[in-house]
């Protein structure tokens, strides 16, 4: 299952690359990048995945939140 999501990871990122083309997709943050796959795994695919692998997915994505936080903080400075 770990395997799956992390093929599945990939390919929601090529995917929204290919949506969006490379330019805006460059031009998004890392959180919007993240905050889509995860949305998009568990729109598809949060059935199939334990309890446990939705709560990582949701740690991950809550330090993914953090971090971005902290370069916007460093940007306002």
């Amino acid at each position: 299952m770990r395997r799956m999501m992390k093929m599945g990871k990939r390919c929601y990122h090529a995917k929204q690359n290919y949506q969006l083309g490379d330019q805006k997709y460059k031009a998004q943050s890392r959180l919007e990048k993240e905050e889509y796959v995860y949305d998009e795994l568990m729109k598809n695919h949060k059935e199939q995945l334990t309890d446990y692998q939705i709560s990582g997915a949701r740690k991950y994505l809550d330090e993914v939140r953090e971090e971005h936080i902290k370069e916007i903080a460093k940007k306002l400075k």
